[in-house]
This record gives C-alpha cells, structure tokens and sequence, in this order.
C-alpha cells in the first residue's frame, strides 16, 4: 500500500494524495475480510521492487507498462479472492 501511495505522491497534488489516502482505507477494509490477506499481497513485492528499479533507471516508460499490467494481474485476483469469499459464504448459507 505504501509502495501505491508513494507513487501517487509523485503527483504532488494534495487532492489526489487525500483521495487516494481515502482508497487505501477502504481497501485494508475490504483485505481484512479476505482469508489470508499476506498470501494476496505477497506476490506482488517483487513486482514493487522491479517497477522501482526501472524507475529508478530512467526507464519510465517501461516501469508504466509494468505498473499496468501489474494493476491488471492484481484487480483479476482480488476480484476472484472475493468471487470465492462470496461463493462460500452462499454454499455456507444453504
């Protein structure tokens, strides 16, 4: 989450850094209802680290790729994280 904000922060705009303040707390809301939220966020440290190097090297362009398809990857397993905590829930419910 850290990682998230710090780019955002790159923005240096006070609105979008509240705004996104915002979306972190309401995401470590919904996370605290996931079975095992480390298991979730674990694979994406070395993701972090190589988006960071390449930003790091000047390689903007190629760390913005990465940033998308990471956001991609990400948003499709935390959509099916909760797709499976809401099938168990009904299958508990019957």
């Amino acid at each position: 989450m850290a990682f998230h904000m710090s780019i955002v922060e790159l923005a240096d705009s006070e609105r979008l850094n509240l705004m996104f303040a915002q979306v972190l707390a309401e995401l470590r809301l919904a996370f605290g209802l996931l079975q095992d939220p480390e298991f979730l966020h674990a694979p994406y440290v070395d993701m972090n680290m190589k988006i960071l190097e390449l930003a790091e090297a000047g390689e903007f362009a190629k760390a913005a790729i990465e940033l998308g398809d990471y956001l991609v990857h990400s948003e499709r397993i935390v959509l099916a994280a909760y797709a499976r905590r809401i099938e168990s829930a009904d299958l508990s419910g019957i």
